[in-house]
Parts: structure tokens; sequence; C-alpha cells
């Protein structure tokens, strides 16, 4: 059993934790707040072209009460300041972790922080451009089928679409996970070369949980799972090199 110092020991270790998880958290809510009035002030220059972007051709897009449209603008404000602080909450994570590392590895917390947000972009760019539009062809196409007439909000569509990229660019975190893991000995290269098999299939029930159960979608949002994954292999036995 533990003695009364042990246990007041461990007590502090743990409000020390929860002090410095609060200081982090202070510091994204911060960023967040300051960064959200200059979005909304410059909004009038950019928002029409993020809605005509964010549209698409064979959707027709509807609002159902005056009030939505003040919810998509508040969304849209929202989203776009998340991914203006990204950087500033990667770093945070990073620094939160940084106490239980070696002086030499927490110099990896910008270069970590900025592959984070780089591939976060990308997964962001793959769900917007393939993922997503792949989704709504294979909706409309079963409406068809089902001969029935979608109404599609646009606070809605919005919703969904947000949630999808956000999806895809937390999966596109896998690199940064495996490099991780490594580091910190959790698993090692050769486990990840002799499970690759389970993982493979792993990627696909992935794949399957994400996307509507369409063989041919799963397949197509397997492989950059698959990809992602021999990119993490080749970049954690680069860092482990180094």
């Amino acid at each position: 059993m533990l003695n009364n110092s042990e246990t007041n020991q461990t007590s502090s270790t743990l409000l020390a934790h929860f002090e410095e998880l609060r200081r982090r958290l202070t510091n994204i809510l911060i960023s967040f707040l300051i960064s959200l009035p200059l979005v909304y002030i410059s909004s009038k220059w950019w928002i029409t072209t993020f809605v005509y972007h964010i549209k698409r051709t064979q959707v027709v897009l509807h609002t159902f009460s005056f009030t939505e449209m003040i919810q998509i603008y508040i969304l849209i404000i929202s989203f776009v300041t998340l991914c203006l602080v990204l950087p500033i909450i990667f770093y945070q994570l990073w620094a939160f972790i940084s106490p239980g590392l070696h002086r030499r590895e927490r110099l990896f917390i910008y270069k970590y922080s900025l592959l984070c947000t780089a591939l976060f972009i990308i997964g962001v760019g793959f769900a917007y451009t393939i993922g997503f539009p792949l989704i709504i062809k294979f909706s409309l196409t079963l409406s068809k089928t089902m001969y029935i007439q979608p109404v599609i909000g646009f606070n809605a569509y919005l919703h969904e679409l947000i949630r999808w990229l956000f999806i895809f660019g937390v999966v596109f975190q896998l690199p940064v996970v495996c490099m991780g893991l490594v580091k910190m000995d959790v698993i090692d290269i050769k486990q990840l070369h002799q499970y690759r098999k389970y993982i493979y299939f792993t990627c696909f029930i992935i794949a399957s949980i994400l996307a509507p159960p369409d063989i041919t979608l799963n397949l197509f949002l397997t492989l950059p799972l698959i990809i992602l994954f021999e990119i993490s292999i080749l970049l954690t036995k680069i860092t482990t090199r180094h």
C-alpha cells in the first residue's frame, strides 16, 4: 500500500498535470477568441466565394427559416477560425506532452505541430475533393433508385460537410500517431510489418464505417488509409534512424 508521502506526491503530480492541461486549453481558447472577431470582420470579403465553392452543382440547397441563415453564418465563421488556429492547437497539445519527453525530443514539437497541421489540411482536401463528393453521388443515386426527391437544407449540408472534413483531417494524423507510439516504445517497426495484413483489414473496416455501404466506395476510401499506413512506416523508419 502507498504511504502518505507517496499518496501526496501522486496527488501533487496529478494536480500539476491538470493545471498544465488547463493552461494549454486556456491558451487555445484565447487564440480562438482573438481570431474570431478578425475572421468576422474580414468575412465580407471572402464569405461569398467560400459559400460558392462549398456548394455542389448537382445539389440544390435550401434554407427553411430566416434564423437558419444566421446559424449558417456563425458556423462558417467558427469553422474558418478553428482552421486558422490549428497550428496553435497542435502546438499546445504537443507542448502538453513535452514535459514527459527528453530535452532532445522536445525539439520536435515545432516540427510535429507543422506536420500535424499539414496532414490535417491534406485530409480536409481529400475529403472535400474526393471523399464527400463520392458520398453525395452515392446518396443521390440511392434517392433515384427509391424514387425519392431529396430536399436538402443548407444547414444540414454544411454540418455534414464539416463533420467529414474533420473526420478525414483526424484520420490523416495516422503517421504522427505511429511515430509517437514508436518514439515512446509502445510499438516497434517490426510489429507494424508483422501485423500489416491485419492493419489493412482494419483500414477496410474503418472505411466501411466512415462510408455508405457500397463496396466500390469502401475500397476507394480504403486505399488512402493503406497509403497513409505505409507512409507512417516510412516516416517512422526515417525518424528512428535520426
